[in-house]
């Protein structure tokens, strides 16, 4: 779909929604993130997929 809700420990931290039919992907992959530098723990945790 087009509307992204990311939630951080229960608190709504953002919500898109993209309108850009022309550019808008429908489907594809989802990747999870960490950026390079300082020492870090990194842990992911019920993540869900809704259509």
């Amino acid at each position: 779909g087009n509307h992204l809700m990311h939630y951080i420990n229960g608190k709504l931290m953002s919500d898109v929604t993209d309108n850009d039919d022309s550019k808008r992907k429908s489907d594809g992959l989802l990747g999870l993130q960490a950026h390079a530098g300082f020492v870090m723990k990194v842990q992911y945790r019920n993540i869900y997929i809704k259509q």
